[in-house]
């Protein structure tokens, strides 16, 4: 039989629950313990604290929990009665495990508030199977039995000391004439020791040699500067004799000094008075710690006189007794009016012998409260003086101990009762004498004659109506608890007289002599044959759940709320990824949900444990697998359990993995939003679409209807000859509407194939935009609008179109005027921010509602059809507009507060890198050197292939060119660039595809020069195989910087 080594409580608690009786019996020794007044510690093999009891935490002020795991003798500090330290391997309490041998003695003990304390202890060793595999240890507390010894002691120490101190001046006076046996030193007036004596070299622990010869102040360089050097000095500045006591810290010892001072030094006579420090210090602690002890002791403590009167009394006593510290001081209270006269005689002996040996043995009597009341209480006493005028007594109140004593004999008497009723029998084994006292019903169970029992029968009678499978394990149950004194559990099946098969479950508990023999070994066993029936049953049950639950793939768990152990089965575990040997708990849970899904999981739990009237859970929610880090769903069914006082005690449930239900409902829902989101944009395509084509039938009938009336009346010579430039000029006028019209719709034709193109130039665009505004002067002056343009000359100019920028200019400031209604106001303004050049046009017009405002820029797109009936249009100029401010690497935005409130139309462009650029057209950098680099430049559009091979060969490249993507591919044959020039938007094959089919054969590296200069343009690009994105229209140097930064 293996010893095991003692585990410490929070180990116990997480084995598996005992049954029932067990748990009874547990608890009935656990408070035996708590209720137990000696201090009760238990050490483990390393003498590391594993439990103690509420005595053991009060005695000691910590808990179990700080204790726990820790040595005993590093937290308390023992130390010896005389009040040294104990080394760990010098202590007795400690020796107790390697020495196998019981240890008795008293110690003191520091409590976690500092102060010191004497005990009693008892210390044994615990032993299994030989072995020994801990420490038992009691204390008690003995500081009331110390007091009167203390006190005497103290006045005892006081008159050696004094006389110590009277006898030393004497012997150092005679000393001194005889020979100096203290640290003596000469000093020369340069503070040079002359002479030491042995004492000194002792003391200052320097040779004689390390101190002749050498200044004070260089051996110990430490008192320079400190009161001790300003002492020396003073006493011979002075010329008198100067002594006083210091502290060195280098050597933790105090000193006395008395240095005499002449005219050719001093000399110096140095005392050791630690010893004598530490002594005054601790007379002083112990004087401290008694009158603390005293005043605020929670234990009854008073001064009793011979005479009957009540010296003293600590607020405990007053408490017990009801009296008033005033009362006390007025010499109301005499401890024998205290007494009933019953108790007089007790008394008288106790002060008999309290007086004959200096203490009394303690006793219960009782005393009177202020109101009449009796109180039983438990009294000692010491005296302090051998005079014998009185001493200290001490009482505890057994008010309560006597309730429960009557308490536990009223329950002793229902517990005989219920044992009775409930088929538990009781057995008394006298381990010497092998003999067994049963009860009737326990005789009658293991068929022995109930006569004999009562007498006493050898254990063998019992252990042959044993199952024979069951008497080797129950016998060595017994020897286990014999051996080591650990609680008996068995259980074991009995054949009764009339032949059936009985199951009882044992427990005793071993008793033991002074000598540790086991004299006595009680208990109980209890009929579980039905017990046993139903975990057969429950086990069957179970044993088909499973297999029904793993058919189901579902997973099963467990969490018990009373002591928050939350247990997972293989199939639950498996489906949050974790391996069968994990250890689970709530926390771990937690961190595999989603963290979205955390506060809903938890809710759902908590209303399950709130619901007292179902107590249901289900609850769908996602987790992170930690296998694989893969997210799936779990649909969670649960029942709460509820004790008789509605208390959730426990919740158990199933999990399913529903991930590819959820897949499928995500699908389904996916295709319905996408079917629901096409539906809606065919319908608004078709509906935009015939609003156009209503919008653009409108727009291009209504010039015709002058022009060909005019020219009607003009050929048929009806037309009066002053009214003839009238006509010409609204034929002129309708024509080019009609031809802005056509120019439109053209624009949009070409931004939708990608073949919008600019003539980049420096644009100075205060200069642009005084062009755009005169071309609306007139409109505006004829509906009295007011025109302000606020210009700052000196923002730089921009790379782009003149043309294509007077245009978006022109449609931003036509809109505003004719969107604002007569005697309004129209400004725009020109800054500079940054490295950008800012645009804005205001009005105080129609204003923009805020549901049209984010497809303002939309194509076909106007706020509604009156609109158009009332200001005609065809929705056009704001999507050309944002596309050419884009094509320039700008953008356009709108705003507005409402409608009538007025709209804001604000444009940026990127400002050029230098003043050369704002006032000169774009030059080849020859600063950069690209002689030699082969390079393939791809795009559709004649104009910018010739100029982007005239720039790159005039900075030294070779360059091959093509005007189509399908070219560039066949020229890559035969030519092998270093770097690839391509556009995006060509006909039959794009940049896209070139790229792809490129990278099939070659890593070349390769720049995208297109006019999609969007965000979502350059992560596509980029994305396709590009290394960098260059936008329309680019600036010749940074064209050349990528080329070369891509070369490096």
């Amino acid at each position: 039989m293996t010893s095991q080594p003692l585990k410490s409580l929070s180990e116990y608690q997480r084995l598996p629950q005992p049954s029932a009786d067990a748990q009874y019996y547990k608890q009935y020794l656990e408070t035996v313990c708590n209720n137990a007044t000696l201090a009760l510690f238990v050490m483990d093999e390393y003498q590391h604290c594993v439990y103690m009891n509420p005595a053991a935490e009060q005695l000691t002020g910590y808990s179990l929990a700080e204790l726990e795991g820790r040595a005993l003798h590093d937290v308390i500090h023992h130390t010896r009665p005389d009040g040294t330290p104990y080394l760990l391997c010098e202590c007795p309490i400690d020796q107790v495990f390697p020495q196998n041998n019981q240890e008795q003695g008293e110690e003191v003990f520091v409590h976690r508030d500092g102060h010191f304390y004497p005990v009693a202890y008892t210390a044994s060793p615990i032993r299994e199977a030989g072995h020994t595999i801990g420490t038992v240890i009691e204390v008690r507390d003995i500081t009331e039995e110390k007091l009167a010894q203390q006190a005497q002691k103290e006045a005892t120490e006081r008159e050696r000391i004094l006389r110590q101190e009277a006898e030393t001046a004497k012997e150092r006076a005679e000393t001194l004439l005889r020979s100096i046996t203290d640290a003596f030193a000469v000093l020369d007036r340069d503070w040079h020791y002359v002479y030491v004596n042995e004492a000194a070299t002792e003391l200052l622990d320097r040779t004689e040699a390390e101190l002749i010869g050498n200044r004070i102040w260089d051996v110990f360089p430490d008192l320079v500067g400190t009161p001790i050097e300003l002492e020396y000095r003073r006493a011979v500045e002075e010329r008198r004799t100067i002594g006083f006591e210091f502290f060195y810290p280098t050597w933790n010892r105090w000193y006395l000094n008395r240095i005499y001072p002449s005219s050719s030094g001093a000399s110096i006579f140095i005392t050791d008075i630690t010893d004598r420090k530490q002594t005054e210090q601790a007379l002083r602690d112990s004087e401290t710690r008694f009158r603390s002890l005293f005043e605020c002791n929670m234990i009854p403590i008073g001064i009793w006189k011979v005479n009957g009167e009540l010296g003293d009394a600590n607020d405990a006593l007053l408490d017990l007794i009801g009296y008033t510290r005033s009362e006390l001081k007025s010499g109301q209270i005499s401890w024998r009016e205290l007494t009933p006269i019953e108790w007089a005689e007790r008394d008288l002996q106790a002060v008999e012998e309290t007086i004959a040996q200096g203490y009394c043995t303690p006793y219960e009597k009782e005393f009177f409260h202020k109101d009449g009341r009796r109180i039983p209480i438990l009294i000692s006493g010491v005296k302090v003086r051998e005079d014998a005028w009185g001493g200290f007594f001490f009482a505890i109140d057994l008010t309560q101990q006597k309730q429960t004593e009557a308490e536990l004999r009223e329950a002793d008497s229902m517990l005989a009762s219920a044992l009775s009723a409930g088929s538990v029998y009781t057995w008394r084994w006298r381990v010497q004498e092998d003999s067994i006292i049963t009860d009737a019903s326990f005789a009658k169970l293991f068929g022995v004659d109930p006569e004999a029992a009562k007498k006493g029968l050898p254990i063998e009678f019992f252990i042959d109506g044993m199952h024979p499978d069951d008497r080797e394990p129950v016998s060595t149950a017994i020897q286990k608890a014999l051996n080591t004194g650990e609680e008996y559990l068995s259980e074991y099946r009995v054949r009764s007289a009339d032949g059936t098969e009985r199951w009882v479950a044992a427990r005793g508990r071993v008793e033991y002599d002074t000598e540790g023999k086991p004299i006595s070994f009680p208990g109980a066993i209890s009929d579980i044959t039905e017990r046993k029936k139903i975990e057969a049953a429950l086990q069957e049950t179970e044993e088909r759940l499973r297999l029904a639950i793993e058919a189901a793939k579902l997973g099963t768990w467990d969490f018990n709320l009373i002591t928050g152990k939350l247990t997972w089965d293989n199939g639950c575990k498996a489906m949050f990824g974790l391996s069968s040997d994990v250890e689970v708990n709530y926390e771990l849970f937690e961190s595999l949900l989603h963290p979205d899904d955390q506060a809903i999981a938890n809710r759902s739990i908590e209303a399950a444990l709130a619901s007292k009237d179902s107590g249901e859970l289900k609850v769908e929610y996602r987790a992170i697998r930690l296998s694989d880090g893969i997210e799936c769903w779990i649909e969670a069914i649960g029942k709460t359990l509820f004790d008789s006082t509605g208390t959730a005690i426990r919740l158990i449930g199933t999990v399913m993995d529903i991930t590819e239900t959820k897949q499928r409902e995500v699908e389904r829902q996916r295709l319905l939003d996408r079917e629901k989101r096409l539906r809606e944009e065919a319908e608004r395509a078709n509906r935009i679409k015939d609003e156009f084509l209503a919008v653009l039938s409108h727009e291009l009938r209504t010039p015709l209807n002058p022009i060909l009336g005019w020219i009607r009346m003009l050929r048929a010579n009806k037309c009066p000859v002053p009214k003839i430039p009238q006509a010409l000029e609204t034929i002129e006028r309708n024509a080019q509407l009609q031809t802005q019209l056509i120019e439109d719709l053209l624009d949009v034709s070409r931004i939708l194939q990608g073949k919008l193109t600019l003539n980049t130039d420096a644009v100075n665009l205060a200069e642009t935009i005084k062009a755009a505004s005169e071309t609306v002067q007139l409109a505006a002056e004829s509906k009295a609008i007011d025109l302000v343009l606020n210009l700052d000359s000196t923002v730089g100019t921009i790379r782009g179109d003149a043309n294509r920028l007077q245009q978006v200019i022109w449609n931003l400031l036509s809109n505003a005027v004719k969107f604002t209604p007569t005697a309004g106001r129209v400004e725009v303004t020109l800054s500079q921010i940054g490295t950008e050049a800012v645009i804005q046009v205001r009005d105080s017009g129609k204003g923009i509602r805020s549901e049209v405002l984010p497809y303002i820029f939309d194509r076909f797109r106007q706020a509604d059809s009156s609109t158009t009936r009332q200001f005609g249009g065809l929705g056009l100029g704001l999507a050309i507009a944002r596309h050419l401010v884009e094509l320039h690497g700008g953008t356009i935005a709108a705003e507005s507060a409402g409608e009538n409130q007025g709209s804001t139309f604000t444009v940026r462009f990127p400002i050029a890198l230098s003043q050369t650029q704002k006032d000169t057209p774009d030059a080849p950098d020859t600063s950069f050197n690209l002689a030699g680099v082969k390079i393939l430049a791809v795009d559709d559009e004649p104009d910018n292939l010739d100029f982007l091979v005239f720039l790159l060969e005039a900075m030294g490249a070779i360059v091959e060119s093509a005007q189509s993507a399908k070219v560039a591919f066949e020229k890559l044959s035969t030519f092998q660039p270093d770097v690839l020039i391509s556009d995006i938007a060509m006909p039959e094959l794009d940049g896209y595809q070139l790229i792809q089919q490129v990278r099939v054969q070659s890593p070349v590296p390769a720049i995208a020069l297109t006019a999609y200069a969007g965000e979502a343009n350059q992560r596509q690009i980029l994305g396709a195989g590009f290394q960098r994105h260059l936008a329309k229209p680019v600036d010749p140097d940074e064209l050349v910087s990528s080329i070369v930064s891509l070369l490096n």
